[in-house]
């Protein structure tokens, strides 16, 4: 990814995305779903250590996905 913008792009791609898995092992099965959500982006981008950029500290969802 070049910049926030791109990140940005290709993670709303994944907002109507849901994903369930079902992990199993010796009788024993682990059912697992993983869905996105806007306002995640922001901390798996990692902006939350930004520190030269104090107007992003609340929340990115408000900064990154109007």
């Amino acid at each position: 990814m070049h910049n926030v913008y791109d990140c940005v792009e290709a993670f709303e791609k994944l907002l109507d995305k849901e994903y369930h898995l079902v992990l199993g092992r010796k009788n024993t099965a682990v059912s697992l779903q993983i869905n996105f959500d806007k306002k995640e982006c922001f901390h798996l981008m990692g902006l939350q250590y930004l520190t030269d950029r104090p107007e992003l500290v609340r929340t990115g969802e408000k900064y990154l996905m109007q």
